[in-house]
């Protein structure tokens, strides 16, 4: 058994490799290492298998198309191919996805792989409602 301070380098360590070898963001390496309980020969098998079946499986979408600008703007920043156009798109102001609240500043927002972007007013009161669910 591991305490927390001997685990969160181990966990780290494992998402830093899935990332590498899977090309995709440390977020998504986090959703899909949790659901395989963190044994990461088993992700890659069933990743090399269906990878998109398995991202859709989890609701991971971090290989997305390049047509919505939103939607390819997280992986191009990953990749290190963002366009003037783009990066303007990125800071121009954004529309809640939740309230709908439209015009905020993209530094009150917080932004998902798959270029869904979140308020933090709705963020937070996700996160305490998941956390009042255990």
């Amino acid at each position: 058994m591991l305490d927390s301070s001997q685990l969160l380098p181990v966990m780290k360590r494992r998402l830093r490799e899935v990332t590498e070898v899977l090309s995709i963001p440390e977020s998504a390496a986090a959703v899909l290492m949790r659901e395989h309980k963190w044994v990461k020969e088993r992700l890659f098998e069933i990743f090399y298998t269906d990878p998109d079946g398995l991202l859709e499986k989890y609701g991971v979408r971090c290989r997305c198309e390049a047509s919505p600008a939103s939607a390819s703007a997280p992986a191009a920043l990953l990749t290190g191919r963002m366009t003037r156009n783009r990066l303007s798109k990125l800071k121009a102001p954004r529309e809640c996805t939740i309230c709908f609240i439209d015009g905020l500043d993209p530094e009150e927002m917080y932004s998902m792989p798959c270029g869904h972007s979140f308020c933090r007013d709705c963020w937070y009161g996700y996160i305490q409602c998941k956390i009042g669910d255990g």
